[in-house]
């Protein structure tokens, strides 16, 4: 309860005991928390990051929220959301408007982003 909000973006990918450190997470923050993870449920995860062997993406581990609702549900944590960007990798004009027409709620973009708040304790 050192921080009222806590943010991580893209580091849990590289931590072994990813799990440990979420709850660190929520354990420091008094108000509210947000993830950034990197999302195995999607086409970026089929393009470069199966094996674990491209450039930035090289070591990551690829989350999916059927691995984080549990860590979650295990943690004094309420009003959990996901949202997802990142449908079409590669950044083309025709990604960018896709990007624009699908749902954040869509659950297949290569970046995850997960929201919370901590209970009071």
């Amino acid at each position: 309860r050192s921080f009222d909000n806590v943010m991580s973006v893209a580091a849990l990918c590289f931590v072994p005991q990813w799990q440990e450190a979420v709850a660190e997470i929520v354990r420091v923050s008094r108000r509210r928390f947000a993830l950034g993870l990197l999302n195995r449920n999607s086409l970026l995860w089929l393009q470069k990051g199966r094996g674990g062997v491209f450039g930035a993406y090289r070591g990551a581990y690829w989350h999916t929220t059927a691995e984080i609702a549990p860590v979650l549900q295990s943690l004094p944590v309420t009003d959990v959301r996901y949202a997802f960007g990142v449908f079409l990798p590669g950044g083309s004009a025709m990604a960018r408007l896709t990007e624009r027409a699908l749902p954040a709620m869509l659950p297949m973009g290569a970046f995850m982003a997960i929201f919370g708040k901590v209970h009071d304790r």
